[in-house]
């Protein structure tokens, strides 16, 4: 299951939590730094914390974002993901 805490101006989670099928909280993302990207609202920082390994947290920072980006479908083959 996940519970997400939506920012109810920018409509866009601000926090979420993941658990097992038995109840157990497995993993939290907290969004901060949530900027304007073209009329998308996108957090710039995402913290992910493994509750089930002490002190693993895992952070990603976008320094720049890009969307609607064209793709060759060839990208997506199992011998292009392997590389």
């Amino acid at each position: 299951k996940r519970v997400s805490y939506i920012d109810k101006e920018k409509l866009v989670p601000v926090y979420e939590e993941l658990y097992s099928e038995s109840g157990m909280l497995i993993k939290t993302w907290k969004y901060e730094d949530i900027r304007d990207h073209n009329g998308r609202q996108f957090p710039q920082r995402m913290i992910i914390r493994d509750t089930l390994q002490a002190n693993s947290t895992t952070t990603i920072e976008f320094q720049t974002l890009e969307f609607d980006v064209d793709i060759p479908l060839d990208h997506f083959k199992r011998r292009w993901l392997s590389r």
